[in-house]
């Protein structure tokens, strides 16, 4: 068989012209960056997606794509393993993040998230107290503060040693919106707003 005929070896990435051998099978030259599978295109970085368009046997390696869990956090590709890792967005001291716009904000947040007008027309809510078995007092509570024209209320928890374990927490809400984690100061401001 002549070296010289051209034949079709049915591989796409070989070429441009495969020709017999002497013993009568068909090859043809590899084509550097052509495939045929996403396997070929695999680029040994984790942090990429490794696609093959079998239109133009052209290979794509896109960063792979991680999505938080909400706004207050980042996500992003661990190039270990090519896992989606998150971390909480970092504010100042006193400031914290708003989970309706991902920003760091101080004061009260839940204060943003209130309707212009908002009044508290109805107040409810209390403390409670139990003993740690170190005989100190944990204590907390939640105060609540209704517009009842649009029955809305901002919601106000805290928590004093309430784990037995020395930990202060305190946090706020607004009616359709998750609990918001709150510094000492800020707390502060939220109960001025409910109260005054």
């Amino acid at each position: 068989v002549s070296t010289s005929t051209t034949c079709d070896d049915g591989n796409a990435c070989t070429g441009p012209l495969d020709h017999c051998d002497s013993s009568g099978e068909c090859h043809g030259a590899p084509i550097g960056g052509c495939c045929t599978t996403n396997a070929a295109c695999n680029d040994q970085n984790p942090c990429t997606d490794d696609t093959c368009d079998l239109g133009t046997h052209t290979c794509a390696n896109s960063t792979k794509t991680c999505t938080p869990s909400d706004l207050c956090h980042q996500a992003s590709c661990a190039p270990d393993d090519g896992s989606c890792v998150e971390a909480p967005i970092e504010c100042d001291a006193g400031a914290t993040c708003s989970a309706d716009t991902g920003q760091c904000v101080t004061g009260c947040p839940c204060l943003a998230l209130l309707p212009d007008g908002w009044q508290p027309d109805e107040l409810s809510g209390g403390g409670d107290a139990g003993v740690c078995s170190d005989g100190s007092t944990a204590s907390g509570g939640s105060y609540y503060g209704t517009d009842t024209s649009t029955n809305i209320q901002l919601t106000l928890s805290e928590s004093h040693n309430g784990d037995c374990m020395g930990t202060d927490s305190y946090s706020c809400s607004v009616t359709g919106h998750p609990s918001l984690s709150l510094t000492l100061e800020q707390y502060r401001i939220c109960q001025d707003a409910l109260l005054n």
